[in-house]
C-alpha cells in the first residue's frame, strides 16, 4: 500500500509555497524600536497568540511592555543598557500584527481617536514615522531585530511592493479585508 503524503506537503507546480513566519520567544529582550526627534520607543514582547491564520498569513495578538526615553542629538541609543532611563507605560499594550507577504500590517489602538488603526506597511518604501511599526512587524513575524533587516532587502524576502496607508477599522480582525 502506498503511503499518502499529508496535504500540507503537497505543492502544485506554479503554486506559491506557504509563507513562513518565525515567532520570537517571549518575553523578548528590551528592544529599541526607533528613535526620532530626541525620543526613542522601546518595547518588550510579553505574549504572542495566533488569532487566525492560513498558509500565507498569520494574524497575531501581541502584548507588549512599552516605554520611551529621551536623548541628545546625535547620540540615540542603539541597544538597551541599564543606563537608559525608560519611562514605561503603566499598562501593557496590545497590538495585532498581520504577518503577510502580500499586505503586512500593524494594528494598534489610538487612544486619542478612540479607534483601531491598521498601519498597512509598504516595507520597501517606508516613511520615517513608519519604521517603528515596521520594526515591530519584523520582530513579531520574522524574529528580526531592528538593524537586522533593510527596506532594500524585503523584496528578496518575498514581499510584494505595496504602498502604505492607515485606515481606521472597527476591530483588529477587519485588517484581513485588506488581503483581497
Amino acid at each position: 500500500m502506498k503511503a499518502l503524503l499529508p496535504l500540507a506537503l503537497l505543492v502544485l507546480p506554479g503554486a506559491a509555497a506557504p509563507a513562513t513566519f518565525t515567532q520570537p520567544k517571549v518575553p523578548s529582550a528590551i528592544t529599541v524600536m526607533g528613535c526620532r526627534q530626541g525620543e526613542c520607543q522601546w518595547v518588550q514582547l510579553t505574549a504572542i497568540a495566533t488569532v487566525r491564520s492560513s498558509p500565507t498569513w498569520s494574524l497575531r495578538k501581541v502584548t507588549t511592555r512599552s516605554g520611551t526615553s529621551t536623548y541628545e542629538n546625535p547620540h540615540a541609543p542603539t541597544r538597551y543598557t541599564p543606563q537608559v532611563r525608560i519611562a514605561w507605560d503603566r499598562q501593557p499594550g496590545t497590538d495585532y500584527i498581520l504577518c503577510s507577504k502580500k499586505r503586512p500590517a500593524v494594528v494598534f489602538w489610538d487612544k486619542d481617536e478612540k479607534t483601531w488603526i491598521a498601519a498597512l506597511l509598504g516595507l520597501s518604501d517606508l516613511a520615517g514615522y513608519e519604521y517603528s511599526a515596521a520594526n515591530e512587524y519584523m520582530l513579531v513575524c520574522h524574529n528580526l531585530m531592528p538593524g537586522k533587516w533593510t527596506a532594500k532587502g524585503v523584496p528578496r524576502m518575498g514581499y510584494a511592493k505595496a504602498s502604505s496607508n492607515e485606515p481606521r477599522i472597527k476591530r483588529p480582525e477587519d485588517v484581513l479585508g485588506y488581503l483581497r
